[in-house]
């Protein structure tokens, strides 16, 4: 009997690539499969692989990891996701027969598992935060927004992204995720006061000596 309908159907599959940045990205219900499948069954290498601020729900429940690395890489960066209750952990990696080099997995967030299952030489973790309900608004019926109360929010370190999903400005340091909160946006706003000038006179001094009138100024946007 074939099982190969328990791990043969991908959202994006990456075989000897170089250059890729996948950012913003919804990838949810691939329950057959990985939703990037990093493999090549030739052993060509993958360079340059950039995969910034998706997010990803919901398992495949015949396999681990929402990503796969299953292929040599050079030059992986996997930051700012949220993997929302993936099978196990986020990121599953294999071993053998492949080389890895400078592949960074870092400042991602996963529910209802960790972040890898697996490890091999030249893959770094760092900075991950695990088993924390990233509280999305309704994950249920599809909606992986932030809730205001989001541990998720303004999480993320700058990769160089300027928007979300949705085409929204990101302001301040990013959120996890594909989505950039509200909150976070409405938050920075900043108020500076106007110009303010009072007078004041001097009223210790000695006797026979009279106190002068003293002007102080506050100038616009001091505080």
């Amino acid at each position: 009997t074939t099982l190969c309908y328990q791990n043969h159907d991908h959202a994006l599959y990456i075989d000897g690539v170089n250059g890729l940045t996948f950012n913003n990205n919804i990838i949810y219900n691939c329950k057959s499969g990985w939703g990037i499948h990093l493999y090549s069954s030739t052993n060509r290498t993958s360079s340059n692989i950039s995969i910034l601020n998706n997010t990803w729900a919901n398992q495949n429940p015949y396999r681990n990891g929402q990503i796969l690395i299953c292929g040599s890489l050079n030059n992986l960066l996997i930051e700012n996701n949220i993997f929302y209750l993936p099978t196990a952990a986020g990121v599953a990696v294999s071993t053998t027969p492949f080389t890895y080099s400078n592949c960074l997995i870092k400042n991602n967030m996963t529910y209802g598992a960790v972040i890898n299952s697996g490890t091999a030489s030249g893959i770094t973790f760092s900075n991950n935060i695990d088993n924390t309900n990233p509280k999305l608004t309704n994950p249920a019926a599809y909606d992986y927004t932030l809730q205001s109360t989001s541990p998720a929010i303004n999480a993320g370190i700058n990769v160089g992204l300027t928007t979300d999903f949705l085409g929204n400005p990101i302001l301040g340091l990013p959120d996890l995720g594909a989505y950039e909160s509200t909150v976070a946006t409405t938050s920075l706003t900043t108020y500076y006061n106007t110009q303010v000038s009072a007078t004041a006179t001097k009223n210790s001094c000695g006797t026979g000596y009279t106190g002068s009138v003293v002007t102080y100024t506050v100038a616009a946007k001091k505080y």
